[in-house]
């Protein structure tokens, strides 16, 4: 399965087990994950994989040159408003690491360097 932001950024769901996996796939070399680009289908995919009992969620950012604040904040109040729902990320790129860890958010956040590693969190 997967959907497309309003700018044309695929984002590719698939599970691993009972572990769902967010791809963000850049449609250019510039791919984002903003509140402006692609967060908001982002959010109504976690919720809805919420309401159907898959509580644990990785996203790869593999992909991904930019998050901005929001972004995270948004990811992390929608984790701690839902009992159980645990957010891991990998593949965080060393640019996009540096950034949040300037604003104070990284330590914040479950990121792991590949995704053997944040499955393998879960159990």
């Amino acid at each position: 399965m997967f959907f497309i932001d309003g700018r044309g950024t695929l984002i590719k769901v698939r599970t691993f087990g009972n572990i769902v996996i967010f791809d963000i796939v850049g449609s250019t070399s510039d791919t984002e994950l903003t509140q402006q680009n692609n967060l908001e289908p982002l959010l109504r995919e976690i919720e809805e994989c919420y309401r159907s009992n898959h509580r644990q969620i990785i996203i790869n950012l593999e992909k991904v040159l930019r998050i901005d604040h929001d972004t995270v904040v948004k990811l992390l109040m929608k984790q701690s408003s839902r009992e159980g729902l645990s957010i891991r990320f990998y593949g965080m790129q060393s640019r996009v690491e540096h950034a949040l860890k300037s604003a104070g958010l990284f330590s914040a956040l479950q990121v792991y360097q590949s995704q053997r590693d944040a499955v393998q969190s879960f159990s």
